[in-house]
C-alpha cells in the first residue's frame, strides 16, 4: 500500500500530521506505518475516511 495521497491530503487541507495523533485519531505507531507504507488496520483506515470526510482512494492506493 501507498499511502503517499494521505499526505498530499493533509497538506492540501492544511493539516499536520502532528495533529491526527495529537487528537487521538491514530497513534504515533501508527503514522510511523503510514508514513513507511507499512500495513495498517482497516479500522485505522476506516477512521482517517471519516474524519477527513474522504474515499479510501483518496488516502491511499495499490502501487
Amino acid at each position: 500500500m501507498n499511502y503517499h495521497r494521505l499526505f498530499l491530503l493533509l497538506e492540501r487541507r492544511n493539516i499536520r500530521r502532528t495533529r491526527l495523533v495529537e487528537i487521538g485519531l491514530i497513534s504515533a505507531e501508527t503514522m510511523v506505518r503510514l508514513r513507511k507504507n507499512r500495513p495498517v488496520s482497516l479500522h485505522t483506515i476506516d477512521k482517517l475516511r471519516t474524519y477527513l470526510d474522504c474515499r479510501i482512494s483518496d488516502i491511499m492506493s495499490s502501487s
